[in-house]
């Protein structure tokens, strides 16, 4: 009987079973064509409820993840398939077919039944889109704009500092100081690119504090630059929730630009040194003693006025070829000796007499002559000199 079991049960597995399931596709016809509009509709409101959050996400900016897209165009595939079919079969009346044709079609009425289930299954997304770090499209952008960032010679001493800076472990804090208008920003934006190009860090995230810091704002400011969308409305709530995803990130890289006062980074929720050694701040101010007293940066560099050769530089390629004429040249090299050898005064200038008549150069150094007096803290005189110039032209 031992031996005889295994034989029975082939001839049941190999024989009986395949002919019971075919003799069902004949049998059971309107079961299976009823199976497969209620699979149909099942997959439909499956679907409407994904378009759902598809659309949402989209509305708020955010990327719909590929494996959804797909999904979505398989669902619609097969439903317009298994649509078409129920279709002709409603039109045929799938009862008074002949043998061969009931049975061919209820059993791709199984099959495509079966595919539906199997795509409804594939649909259940934890979560169907992803925020883009804006620091993705800012890292694409500072292409663009760092066109206007020039590497001087007299400054590639520092640049160099500052990288071999981050790339010292005992380094933790970094201070760059300089007067309004140095270029601290454009500088600290180099930088930033250059350590991402030389994979320094998993991310770089900035922030600007300015005179009167607003928590929040720069709270927001890191957070969209690594994608974290804030769900608390408090200041510690967001601060805790931005700490966790700073801290997600094995290397990462702080800018705070224009710091003018001692900030609480606790506050903002960037984590000590001690609960993230991969974390590296750079702070930017006009004052040293901010970065030295206030922010206790481990290392501390200036960045200082150009050369005098430098500022004729940059004024021409931002003035065009035109400043060599000989009837605007000598007007041009004052124009840019007044700008103080401060790249901002001399870049906007430029480009802001560029192509202008002979009478508007003339004016501009008249006024660049009788400078508006201010007193503002790490701020030279001609930077509101060539503002004011500016508006005039």
């Amino acid at each position: 009987m031992d031996i005889i079991s295994p034989f029975i049960g082939a001839i049941v597995e190999y024989t009986i079973h395949p002919i019971g399931r075919q003799l069902s596709y004949l049998f059971f016809i309107r079961r299976n064509i009823q199976n497969l509009k209620s699979r149909v509709e099942t997959l439909k409101y499956l679907k409407e409820s994904v378009l759902h959050k598809v659309n949402e996400a989209r509305r708020n900016a955010e990327n719909i993840e590929s494996g959804v897209q797909n999904w979505l165009t398989k669902a619609d595939s097969i439903i317009e398939k298994s649509e078409t079919l129920l279709n002709n079969l409603a039109q045929q009346d799938g009862l008074c077919l002949n043998l061969v044709q009931r049975h061919k079609l209820s059993r791709k009425t199984v099959k495509l039944g079966d595919e539906v289930v199997e795509i409804k299954n594939e649909g259940n997304f934890d979560r169907v889109s992803y925020r883009v770090a804006l620091l993705e499209v800012e890292l694409e952008s500072s292409k663009a704009k760092t066109s206007d960032f020039v590497n001087f010679e007299s400054r590639k001493p520092t640049i160099d500092k500052i990288i071999g800076a981050l790339m010292d472990d005992n380094v933790h804090k970094i201070g760059v100081y300089g007067m309004g208008g140095v270029g601290k920003t454009m500088l600290v934006k180099e930088i930033s690119k250059l350590a991402m190009e030389r994979k320094l860090f998993d991310e770089v995230v900035t922030s600007t504090i300015s005179q009167t810091p607003d928590i929040k704002r720069i709270q927001g400011q890191l957070g969209d630059k690594l994608g974290l969308k804030f769900d608390q409305e408090t200041e510690e709530g967001r601060a805790l929730m931005l700490q966790k995803r700073l801290k997600m990130e094995r290397r990462i890289f702080i800018v705070l630009d224009d710091v003018w006062k001692q900030i609480d980074l606790e506050t903002i929720g960037i984590p000590s040194i001690e609960d993230h050694l991969g974390c590296k701040i750079l702070f930017t101010s006009r004052d040293f003693s901010v970065l030295f007293n206030d922010m206790c940066a481990d290392e501390i560099f200036e960045i200082k006025v150009l050369q005098e050769d430098e500022t004729w530089r940059l004024f021409k390629k931002m003035g065009g070829e035109i400043v060599e004429t000989s009837d605007l040249r000598s007007i041009a090299v004052e124009i840019a000796r007044e700008c103080a050898r401060l790249p901002i005064a001399i870049t906007t200038l430029a480009k802001t007499l560029r192509n202008k008549p002979l009478s508007i150069w003339k004016d501009a150094l008249t006024q660049l002559k009788n400078p508006v007096v201010v007193n503002i803290r790490g701020m030279n005189e001609k930077v509101y000199s060539y503002k004011h110039v500016v508006k005039e032209v």
